[in-house]
């Protein structure tokens, strides 16, 4: 496929948007929408296919989604993360390829250690009554609350975007 025009366009603002748009429902919410990680899926795969990659490079992307997928499944199941996380960072891995797929998982892995601290630092003080009255902020600030680890899975997304809209667009 052409990677000059409109579909380069299209594939950077659907992965783009789909990192802000993750980032902040789960900020909001503690969840991250499934048709966020299902539009990622289905662009990716049709950029993929439509871009006149060959198998080995198709199944290398398969195989990152994979296994994202299978760690973040190992997640779930130990009750850090929640479901959102384990299909988005999947989707997201869709994307990417080789050391792109190495690099994200590591942006990802520092921008949730960043999160946690930050979170838990916010945590160990009172929230201003104006604040508290957020029911969003009054939720984050919550000590039985995890993380909203779609902050990180986003943000590692969004330094990757280069990499991940070049990895799918391919030669």
């Amino acid at each position: 496929m052409d990677d000059s025009g409109l579909w380069p366009w299209i594939l950077t603002v659907t992965f783009a948007g789909a990192m802000v748009v993750a980032m902040v429902w789960d900020l909001v919410t503690f969840e991250i929408p499934d048709t966020l990680s299902v539009t990622l899926v289905v662009m990716a795969l049709a950029a993929l296919f439509l871009g006149g990659q060959g198998w080995s490079v198709i199944s290398f992307h398969l195989l990152g989604g994979l296994g994202a997928f299978a760690f973040g499944v190992v997640m779930f199941s130990l009750g850090q993360w929640g479901g959102g996380d384990v299909k988005f960072m999947a989707a997201v891995s869709l994307w990417l390829n080789g050391l792109a797929l190495i690099q994200y998982l590591l942006v990802a892995a520092i921008a949730g250690g960043v999160l946690a601290v930050a979170i838990l630092v916010f945590r160990r003080f009172s929230l201003p009554q104006a604040w508290a009255e957020r029911a969003w902020l009054a939720q984050l600030h919550r000590a039985d609350k995890g993380l909203p680890y779609g902050v990180a899975l986003g943000s590692g997304g969004l330094i990757m975007l280069g990499p991940a809209v070049a990895g799918v667009i391919g030669p």
